[in-house]
């Protein structure tokens, strides 16, 4: 059966290396939100960032993605989701439509400690200046997995 392999953590947990690899050692399709904004949206933003403007893209982005993901399963091959999935509203999105494909779920949390996270996070900073990649202020926050998510999927801690 195919297996949808969901990434998440806090943003700089080093989710998409981790991802790339998943990927090419099982192997699987992987589907990055990052990659998909940076080759379609990135050259075409200017600051200050217009967070509608961004929300709206990442909303087409993430339709395609998982349509093609969906596509991908049904054919037989097993899917890298690199979408974040910070908020566990998300992860339970995630789930639905796992269950609406009939794949396998595995959830896979990659954490590199704060400080290394940190550093990653103003590496890729979009905009000299930004504190985090298109956003002001503090990194977005990180619902860690509830005690019910881990009931319910098998979680892979790095």
């Amino acid at each position: 059966m195919a297996r949808m392999h969901l990434i998440h953590g806090p943003q700089g947990a080093a989710k998409s290396t981790y991802a790339r690899q998943l990927a090419a050692d099982l192997p699987a399709v992987r589907f990055s939100i990052d990659e998909w904004m940076s080759a379609l949206f990135v050259p075409d933003m200017t600051p200050p960032l217009d967070m509608g403007w961004l929300n709206e893209r990442l909303a087409r982005c993430e339709t395609l993605i998982w349509d093609m993901a969906g596509a991908t399963l049904r054919a037989g091959g097993d899917v890298v989701m690199d979408l974040g999935f910070l908020r566990r509203e998300q992860r339970d999105t995630a789930r639905r439509r796992a269950g609406l494909l009939g794949c396998d779920l595995l959830f896979h949390i990659p954490d590199g400690g704060r400080e290394a996270r940190w550093s990653r996070v103003l590496r890729q900073a979009e905009f000299p200046g930004d504190e985090v990649p298109g956003h002001e202020g503090p990194a977005p926050e990180f619902d860690p997995p509830s005690a019910q998510e881990a009931g319910v999927v098998q979680a892979v801690l790095l």
